[in-house]
């Protein structure tokens, strides 16, 4: 098979589509598939067993934050803003919005069409959550298109507005969160992958999407052979890998479990801890520090 996958975050530290991106290319090109990779800023590192073009944008989003004068422009091309796609990008991100993904999915979509003219054939299209409209374009062309979707967005906008404490901070909530955009193409795809039962109910009540049409395909994971046995360490230890500040990772219920365990157990947290959160709180009701 030759697939095309597009993702419009690829770098693995970006989060979980990044990973996902480079895991399941690899381990479909092992299987002796064709992979073509078109991907949006961070890129990713080297992906040697697939064909990358690296889709441009120029963030637009993290530069909203940056209060230098000039700031959202490249210096080295300032006339680049006046594109179409990123004057729209700037535009809307001055109103709060996240127009990244369906900017990325119609510079897909342009960038998959270019291949197609010039002689490729995919047997299949994966877009790895961004749910923009410029798939249905694809799929219009009369490509099969798949989307993996670990989870809907509507989830982190629950959690938002939960942790919102401001009229403000609920309107960045609501402008920030594309939901209504990624239900309306998800229904429309051909098929949507996603990892887990929970994730599989939550798209077919919150996107609508028809439950018939949602595949469970877990994620894969193949560990290496074990080396020699490691010493058992002086102290019995729990390890949490995941951002600790995003409630949907749980680790406000691991603390409470932690706090009912003897207390030579202790936990260690792979991330930046962020400070100022109801973690820390949590971490002082619970004596835990």
């Amino acid at each position: 098979m030759r697939i095309a996958f597009l993702c419009y975050r690829g770098n693995m530290k970006s989060g979980g589509q990044g990973v996902y991106l480079h895991a399941l290319s690899r381990e479909l090109a092992a299987l002796g598939c064709e992979i073509d990779v078109f991907v949006g800023p961070p890129y990713p590192s080297e992906l040697p067993w697939a064909r990358v073009q690296r889709l441009e944008n120029q963030m637009f989003w993290g530069k909203r934050f940056d209060k230098r004068r000039g700031a959202f422009l490249d210096r080295a091309a300032p006339w680049k803003i006046f594109r179409p796609l990123d004057f729209y990008e700037f535009a809307v991100t001055r109103f709060g919005f996240l127009p990244e993904p369906f900017a990325f999915s119609v510079r897909a979509a342009c960038a998959v069409q270019r291949a197609l003219r010039a002689g490729a054939r995919y047997d299949l299209v994966h877009d790895v959550q961004s749910l923009g409209y410029g798939l249905l374009w694809l799929q219009a062309l009369g490509l099969p298109v798949v989307s993996t979707i670990h989870h809907p967005l509507s989830i982190d906008l629950r959690s938002s507005l939960a942790r919102d404490r401001s009229f403000a901070e609920r309107k960045g909530s609501l402008t920030f969160y594309p939901v209504r955009t990624q239900a309306r193409v998800a229904r429309r795809l051909a098929a949507v992958l996603t990892s887990s039962q929970a994730s599989r109910a939550a798209i077919a009540r919150d996107f609508g999407v028809r439950p018939e049409r949602i595949h469970d395909v877990r994620n894969g994971v193949e560990l290496s052979e074990p080396g020699a046995p490691r010493a058992r360490p002086a102290r019995c230890e729990l390890l949490f890998v995941g951002r600790c500040g995003d409630p949907n990772k749980g680790l406000e219920f691991l603390l409470q479990a932690l706090a009912l365990l003897p207390h030579e157990v202790g936990l260690r947290v792979l991330d930046d801890f962020p400070a100022f959160t109801p973690l820390e709180r949590t971490l002082r009701e619970l004596r835990l520090e």
